[in-house]
């Protein structure tokens, strides 16, 4: 092997070397939860709050149309690179839902000033060790009887959209409590306190 063989061959190795960390830091930066609790506000009764066997605490509101709910999640950096939040979800896509919660308004306040994601929105880019608040408000959408009665519906994540170095993705993020809803809360935590979790959260139980 030539030594001008020999040179382009290292060259290109060194060039996989810095991929594959460039890569891996991208992959390792994000946004993850902070808090041990999830502040639930419901214009609805509730929320009933019911410890389960998954050790999360299931927050129980009622299902009303027009009822509103707010979410409150302490979020933080991870990783080496800065991300930017343009929008957050408890679904994985953006949809509108015919008979559920329908999130209306979302903001991060940072440093004690709230911005304003989604559509029509700012977007906000966390640094290494930056800590924030996001809020996600919403409605209960449908007509009456549109939710089986008692029926409870839960959503236990957050659905983040991100960019690191200008790449896009979506990111979940486990919430440290879970939101329920049902037209009786009072039947379905008292059914969530004897019952174990199951089926996993994000489906009717």
């Amino acid at each position: 092997m030539t030594h001008r063989s020999r040179g382009q061959l290292w060259r290109r190795v060194a060039l996989a070397c810095v991929a594959v960390v460039l890569l891996g830091a991208w992959g390792a930066s994000g946004v993850g939860s902070a808090a041990e609790r999830l502040s639930v506000r419901s214009s609805t009764a509730g929320p009933i709050p019911v410890l389960r066997d998954d050790d999360r605490v299931w927050n129980v509101v009622r299902f009303e149309p027009g009822g509103e709910v707010e979410l409150r999640l302490a979020v933080a950096h991870r990783g080496p690179l800065p991300v930017t939040v343009s929008d957050a979800r408890v679904t994985r896509r953006a949809r509108t839902e015919a008979c559920g919660w329908v999130i209306d308004d979302v903001g991060i306040d940072r440093s004690g000033e709230e911005v304003a994601l989604g559509r029509d929105g700012q977007r906000v880019t966390l640094q290494r060790g930056d800590t924030a608040e996001l809020r996600l408000s919403g409605r209960f959408s449908g007509e009456a009887g549109c939710l089986p009665a008692a029926t409870p519906v839960s959503r236990g994540a957050a659905y983040l959209d991100i960019s690191v170095a200008g790449v896009p993705r979506q990111q979940r993020i486990p919430l440290p409590e879970v939101l329920t809803w049902s037209t009786d809360p009072a039947s379905s935590a008292d059914r969530f306190a004897r019952s174990p979790t199951a089926p996993r959260v994000g489906s009717p139980a």
